[in-house]
This record gives C-alpha cells, structure tokens and sequence, in this order.
C-alpha cells in the first residue's frame, strides 16, 4: 500500500466513524474535535484493526491521538502489504 492509498483508506475510516467530524489529515488531532470523544476514539481504533490486520495494545490506543500518528503507526505496521 503506498502512502496515498492508506491516507485515502484512512480518510474512508474516519468518513465512517465520524459522519459530521473531522475528515482525515496528518493535522487532525483528537484534543481539537469534539466528536472524536472516547467512545468515537475506540470505534477508530477497532476499524483500524480490523481494516489493517493489526493488534493495538492500551499504549497504542492512548498513543494514536492525531492524524499523524495513525498515519505513521498503519505504514510502519503494515509496511508494503
């Protein structure tokens, strides 16, 4: 998957979990969205795992906080799949 395609499949995501928040970009960030609250927070988290064949562990989930930190921790774990 190259970096367009993931942020475009990353935008899909944040398309389904948030309806009427934030669109996806590297700037986005959870402090700055009021609909990305936990229960938000957690669905993303689970459509990430599943969307990519990955395991989050709590440090993870605590640390994918911004559009940033999703994007590099999906490329670094899914790698050229």
């Amino acid at each position: 998957m190259t970096e367009v395609e993931l942020i475009r499949e990353l935008d899909r995501l944040f398309s389904e979990i948030f309806r009427k928040g934030p669109a996806f970009g590297l700037g986005v960030a959870r402090k700055d969205h009021v609909a990305w609250d936990s229960l938000a927070h957690m669905q993303l988290m689970l459509a990430l795992e599943k969307r990519f064949a990955i395991e989050l562990g709590m440090a993870d989930v605590l640390k994918l906080q911004n559009g940033r930190m999703i994007f590099e921790f999906v490329l670094e774990r899914c790698g050229n799949r």
